[in-house]
């Protein structure tokens, strides 16, 4: 019979071994995650960072005047009331909020068409008090008013 050098031997020996042991390591994380949903928001960077508030610098990270992300915020405020919960703010026909309180903070994009759904028998106005500076229309501090739908300029991005 052929005898096998030690090296071979001991792979022989110690590879099953170690690959069961990889595979048992295995199996226990994903049980872990399976029973544990929870458990995997830590393993899994996108999740972990979702909904965390972006820091000023990475808002509006501006190069030559021009931002480098795809939209841009403005913040609007319910002028004279302090809450019209049915006042809805529409972009693009696709509710983003309503005047619970009476500011609001939403994202746009260039061509975004924002319309104020007023369903009150009364006037309302609605002003634009900050936008990022990438926001060319409508302008910051712009405002409309009146019964209805009420419609700012479609945003443009520069």
């Amino acid at each position: 019979m052929l005898k096998l050098p030690t090296s071979v031997r001991l792979v022989d020996i110690y590879l099953p071994r170690i690959l069961i042991l990889v595979l048992v390591c295995l199996l226990v994380v994903q049980t872990s995650l399976a029973l544990i949903p929870s458990s995997g928001f830590y393993l899994n960077s996108a999740l972990r960072l979702e909904g965390e508030p972006l820091n000023q610098d990475e808002l509006s990270l501006i190069v030559g005047g021009v931002t480098t992300l795809p939209w841009a915020s403005l913040n609007l405020k319910l002028l004279d009331f302090m809450s019209l919960p049915e006042v809805k703010i529409m972009l693009d026909g696709q509710e983003v909020g309503s005047f619970l309180r009476n500011e609001l903070t939403i994202n746009v994009k260039h061509g975004n068409m924002l319309v104020i759904h007023n369903p009150y028998p009364y006037a309302i106005a609605v002003k634009i008090t900050k936008s990022t500076p990438n926001i060319l229309k409508p302008a910051n501090l712009s405002q409309v008013s009146g019964l209805g739908r009420l419609s700012f300029e479609p945003v443009v991005i520069r």
